[in-house]
């Protein structure tokens, strides 16, 4: 299949990833994802929104535009309203993910960071599980991605996280915190995890690769790199599914 074929499938399944996160997630070359994004852009298949956040630089995240939507849907033999439901592309879904769209930028440099120890991997967003996403490794493994924002409310993450624990057993919790106070915090939350869980600042996160030793285990190991944390991650590969929206409304196409 074309590069661009299947990058209008890549982001049907992670809309609003940027170039360089799409050229590590599929694989490709980023010479390829840039023409390729290029291409379907001036086919008006993609669009581009401008992005920046305290964490990240300026960079364009693209989504599927309505033409590009039918024209997955063509590709994958689907109705437009199959397609919308099993994907995160309905109107609502387009919502949820501008509204965090400084989190899920967190979260796919995150996984961008992961494939360069473990590739190819599947991915998948959650609605209103207590994870904000899935991550399967190649060998089945599974980690469930938690970003806690700066204005969340402690009780209500709390209550969030005992959801956590009390749901699926992946191969590892990864939570995302935003200062070191609320570190210490959701580790104590996290000690009693069934599953590994592992925990770093966003910002280290972010700005760290495979090898920087930015994580730490919800009982206070010595700092671990992601790799170290991979490596940790026990054989277990929950990977819950989430009923579908019962309304698909088409998204409108966004103009930078």
């Amino acid at each position: 299949m074309s590069v661009e074929r299947e990058l209008l499938r890549l982001l049907g399944a992670m809309p609003f990833l940027d170039r360089l996160e799409a050229a590590a997630v599929s694989g490709w070359s980023r010479g390829a994802v840039y023409a390729s994004c290029a291409a379907l852009e001036e086919a008006e298949l993609v669009a581009p929104l401008p992005h920046a956040s305290e964490l990240l630089a300026p960079t364009r995240r693209y989504s599927l535009t309505r033409a590009g939507l039918r024209r997955l849907a063509a590709d994958e033999d689907v109705g437009l309203g199959e397609l919308l439901r099993s994907r995160p592309l309905t109107a609502h879904w387009r919502r949820l993910l501008l509204e965090r769209l400084d989190g899920v930028a967190s979260i796919y440099r995150l996984t961008a960071a992961i494939t360069e120890a473990s590739w190819p991997l599947r991915f998948r967003w959650y609605r209103a599980a207590p994870m904000d996403a899935a991550i399967a490794l190649p060998d089945g493994r599974s980690l469930f991605v938690v970003r806690e924002g700066r204005t969340a409310d402690r009780t209500a993450f709390a209550k969030r996280l005992w959801r956590l624990r009390e749901g699926p057993r992946p191969g590892a919790h990864l939570l995302l915190v935003p200062d070191a106070v609320r570190l210490r915090h959701t580790a104590r939350l996290m000690a009693a995890a069934s599953a590994p869980a592992f925990l770093a600042l966003e910002r280290d996160a972010v700005a760290s690769g495979l090898d920087a030793r930015v994580w730490r285990t919800a009982s206070g190991s010595p700092w671990l790199s992601l790799r170290e944390v991979l490596a940790h991650t026990a054989r277990s590969g929950a990977w819950p599914e989430e009923e579908p929206l019962g309304r698909a409304t088409v998204p409108r196409d966004l103009h930078p």
